[in-house]
């Protein structure tokens, strides 16, 4: 009986170990949890993540980076830059829908940071936080506006997924 019980706890350790047990919250938008975007200019995106309270906002930081990122290798982009960062908590006793991506202006700037409701089904007690951010992508360092909010793609997408456990495949 001590044997079959060792296997069993070696199993769940071995499966926890791989990822296998537990569910990531990287993927796109659903429930509550993950990531959108949204095209804003010829090189530009809107780029939101979000998740539950419990993550804290420099990992769901993280996650929106590691999706910017993402999208500037995808597009053949060395480079990317923060234009604008923002975050928005909400208070629900329910998941929100599918955050509601900021308009831009004229100037660039965020017009509508609303997140709409969802059903009230739920009477359990989450804030959900999203990270927002207004990417430019770009071929050389030079392009940027600002060289404080400058990031190499391919080594913040390496940085960012092995710092959030991601295997990329």
């Amino acid at each position: 009986m001590k044997r079959t019980a060792c296997y069993f706890v070696s199993f769940g350790l071995l499966l926890s170990a791989s990822g296998c047990a537990s569910k990531s919250i990287y993927h796109p938008y659903r429930g509550g949890v993950g990531f959108a975007e949204k095209p804003a200019e010829e090189d530009s995106m809107l780029v939101s993540f979000q998740a539950n309270e419990k993550r804290g906002r420099e990992e769901i930081r993280d996650w929106c980076l590691l999706r910017a990122a993402e999208l500037a290798v995808d597009r053949g982009k060395a480079y990317f830059e923060i234009a604008e960062e923002y975050f928005r908590a909400d208070n629900r006793t329910h998941p929100p829908e599918m955050p509601q991506l900021a308009s831009l202006d004229a100037d660039g700037k965020p017009v509508n940071t609303s997140t709409s409701r969802a059903s009230l089904r739920s009477d359990h007690h989450h804030e959900y936080i999203s990270a927002n951010m207004i990417i430019r992508f770009m071929d050389t360092k030079e392009e940027a506006s600002s060289g404080d909010t400058v990031f190499s793609a391919d080594q913040t997408q390496k940085e960012m997924s092995a710092k959030l456990g991601v295997a990329k495949g």
